[in-house]
């Protein structure tokens, strides 16, 4: 399959992630992860239906990774963070689950985690053993779609008035 073509069952195709949009272009969507890992945790993709980084037309990369810089500084400063990571797991090598380019943008703090690099160390663990599960786990708690909605509906105020 052509990786440009739309999948109509991509949980991150246009229609499917409006209700989780709570910043964007018209190239590219923030989003809040529906099982976020910590508060904050947010997905940056590409509206195009693009299975790899590698397939993001060059012309594109800068707005893509531009828009990733301003949601994070944004998350940053929403969230009282003092870093963040950055992950895209490209293939299914990688730890991919959902065939569609994003990038987890996930705000951190001192001690959230026993050892700063804990975090790459837990991305595969099974759930039980570290309380979250893999970053793409679909067994991680959901927000329920009231609260979700809620989560959306701030952030998308709190990041028109920031960055105005």
């Amino acid at each position: 399959m052509d990786t440009r073509d739309r999948d109509n069952d991509c949980p991150f195709d246009a229609e499917a992630i409006r209700s989780s949009e709570f910043a964007g272009t018209d190239h590219f969507a923030a989003i809040y992860n529906v099982a976020p890992i910590v508060p904050g945790h947010s997905l940056v993709v590409p509206r195009e239906h693009l299975t790899s980084l590698l397939d993001l037309d060059p012309s594109r990369q800068a707005g893509f990774f531009g828009f990733a810089r301003h949601v994070t500084r944004f998350l940053l400063a929403e969230f009282s963070a003092t870093g963040f990571d950055w992950i895209i797991q490209d293939g299914q090598d990688a730890g991919q689950t959902v065939c569609h380019l994003h990038l987890h943008v996930i705000p951190r703090w001192k001690g959230d985690l026993p050892e700063p690099g804990d975090w790459y160390t837990r991305l595969r663990l099974p759930l039980g053993e570290t309380g979250n599960g893999p970053v793409d786990s679909r067994a991680r708690t959901r927000l329920s779609e009231e609260k979700l909605q809620t989560v959306v509906t701030t952030l998308a105020g709190r990041i028109r008035a920031w960055a105005s």
